[in-house]
């Protein structure tokens, strides 16, 4: 698949996922970002994480390979609670950052 475009993907990393199924979801997310060509490139993706606040677990410039990226990705850890709606406000923060509209 050949298309260049900024992804945001939301994970969840709240009380209510276990470390079994937070594995599955980044292992989801790596799948995506390997057949979308995530790459400095060409696609670009970017991760925030949410649960009892959001965290931006990779930004948009912090990678070059899809190898960075997944790096990045596998450092980012369960963190309890629920912010799901602070998750989005910090997604809406990160694409008006990257100049994505």
């Amino acid at each position: 698949m050949d298309v260049d475009a900024d992804i945001v993907f939301l994970v969840d990393s709240s009380s209510f996922v276990t470390q079994r199924n937070f594995l599955k979801e980044k292992q989801f997310v790596k799948s995506l970002a390997k057949f979308l060509n995530v790459s400095s490139e060409a696609s670009r993706a970017s991760v925030v994480l949410f649960g009892s606040r959001p965290t931006t677990a990779v930004r948009f410039g912090d990678y070059r390979t899809l190898d960075n990226f997944n790096i990045l990705l596998d450092r980012g850890r369960l963190y309890g609670g629920e912010a799901l709606e602070l998750s989005i406000r910090e997604l809406l923060s990160l694409a008006t950052d990257e100049n994505c509209f």
